[in-house]
């Protein structure tokens, strides 16, 4: 959704940051590929 966000207004995403990362859920596949992703914690 912020991705979709900031392409509405004429941004680009450079990276994704998060606090704390459950790997089961897949979440990370879900992302737009090509952009670096950084999680301080996995779970």
């Amino acid at each position: 959704a912020c991705a979709e966000l900031v392409s509405r207004a004429g941004g680009a995403v450079c990276g994704y940051g998060f606090v704390a990362e459950l790997t089961a859920l897949g979440g990370r596949s879900k992302l737009p590929g090509g952009v670096p992703v950084e999680s301080l914690i996995h779970y």
